[in-house]
């Protein structure tokens, strides 16, 4: 039978080992994980798709003549997707659209809208898109509903959007 302060020592001991064992674990747990993180590239098995193999091989891209969207369009166009321009000024769009088709060889098409003029521009969009097998969207103009009238025609059962 133990006596009080030996059941005093036994608990010490047990909350002692409890305690050493936490702190191993926690620990232990962050090297293992910057150990993972480090070597997991290394063995894991990767899938190397191109982008026109993930997503199709055309994108829309709204606000296109300038800033982010005319560089979501170059960085597009160099991964091999053609693009669907889509900006107000129609001087700005055959520009790009030009530039983007002499510098990479990809095919462009370009739309000349406001999205400030309201709905009746979405019809046209439509019309426009009918035909092109969509599979990313760069939203750039945050105004746009666009979203709603691009239909995705890839490969992919939904439409991979960008938005800046």
């Amino acid at each position: 039978m133990l006596i009080p302060a030996q059941l005093a020592l036994w608990g010490l001991a047990l909350i002692g080992v409890w305690a050493l064992v936490w702190w191993m674990y926690d620990n232990l747990k962050s090297l293992a994980q910057i150990c993972i993180a480090l070597l997991a590239p290394y063995f894991a098995p990767t899938e190397h798709k191109t982008l026109t193999e993930r997503f199709g091989k055309w994108a829309v891209i709204t606000g296109s003549t300038d800033g982010i969207g005319k560089q979501y369009a170059f960085q597009l166009a160099s991964r091999g997707l053609n693009v669907v321009l889509v900006s107000r000024s129609t001087d700005k769009l055959v520009a790009v659209a030009h530039e983007i088709e002499s510098k990479y060889s990809v095919k462009t098409k370009w739309i000349a809208v406001d999205f400030s003029s309201g709905r009746e521009i979405y019809d046209h969009l439509r019309k426009e898109l009918e035909s092109v097998p969509v599979g990313i969207l760069g939203k750039r103009c945050y105004n746009a509903s666009i979203t709603k009238y691009v239909q995705c025609k890839s490969t992919r059962s939904e439409l991979f959007v960008l938005r800046a």
